[in-house]
């Protein structure tokens, strides 16, 4: 079994990821769509041995390592790049893999209300420390990410991207993807990013305590950061960054605006965005 039997669900429903969750007797396959997962037959445990191990050469992984997590990537005939990880669980290595597409959407083109799209298209260029887009996993905040670095590089600026893999390339960013293999980490990345006079830095996610306090003292320097947070509103967000830092402080002095943002099914099954825009205004946080 190929892994293109499961990537052609990508063209017939809309499929954000796909999982494969090793269980005692068989494998779970499971696709994760607007509302939800969606359970498919089973695989057994050789078929999905034999499927992992050629997932693997074709995303550059060392087939060998069983143990330890590993990401990559594959670029499938339709021109598209899926990104595989994998993680191993007590019955065996589990297997996601996300589409994300080569295309980079413009902000017009993500479903923002023209009062929303007014505003960030304004404070993206004008007036903020720390701007985050918030959000479950899968809810398009990569993709509102690469849009707000399209629209930045489109206005004459320069923005240094750093990501864990680079997913989109938006032409004249400097894209820098990371490698903890030989020390080029989220940390490293960021304070080298400072010396590259950027406009803008824009940061693939933050993870934890050391990518968090990167960003904070890169926005308190004077470099608006844009980033994403696995997170809420913008009480949740602020409290997520407090939590991850020796410095909670600080937080209240650049977060400037938080996107907290959603994908729905929409009536004909497509994927609509579903987006609250907080900005700080003085001492109060306005919803737009």
């Amino acid at each position: 079994m190929d892994i293109d039997f499961f990537i052609s669900k990508l063209d017939l429903e809309p499929v954000s990821d796909i999982h494969f969750i090793p269980q005692k007797d068989e494998v779970l396959v499971r696709y994760r769509m607007p509302g939800g997962l969606k359970d498919e037959l089973p695989l057994s445990r050789d078929d999905y041995g034999v499927l992992l191990q050629r997932v693997k050469l074709r995303a550059g992984l060392n087939i060998s390592e069983k143990r330890l997590p590993q990401d990559g990537i594959i670029d499938d005939s339709g021109g598209r790049q899926l990104r595989v990880s994998t993680l191993k669980g007590i019955y065996g290595e589990a297997l996601t893999i996300r589409l994300f597409s080569n295309h980079s959407l413009s902000l017009p083109e993500l479903g923002f209300s023209k009062e929303q799209l007014n505003l960030l298209m304004e404070r993206i260029e004008n007036g903020f420390s720390l701007f985050v887009v918030s959000g479950e996993t899968g809810s398009g905040k990569s993709t509102t990410l690469k849009a707000l670095v399209r629209f930045l590089i489109e206005k004459g600026h320069k923005v240094v991207s750093i990501e864990d893999p680079v997913e989109i390339s938006i032409p004249g960013t400097l894209e820098v993807s990371l490698n903890e293999g030989i020390g080029l980490d989220y940390e490293r990345a960021i304070f080298a990013s400072l010396r590259q006079d950027p406009d803008y830095i824009a940061i693939g996610e933050i993870r934890g305590r050391s990518t968090c306090e990167q960003c904070l003292r890169a926005a308190l320097s004077g470099h608006p950061v844009i980033t994403t947070l696995h997170s809420g509103d913008y009480d949740l967000t602020r409290m997520r960054l407090a939590s991850l830092t020796a410095m909670p402080e600080f937080v209240d002095s650049v977060l400037s605006v938080v996107i907290h943002q959603k994908l729905v099914a929409g009536q004909g099954g497509e994927r609509k965005l579903l987006a609250q825009v907080f900005e700080k205004r003085g001492r109060e946080v306005v919803e737009l």
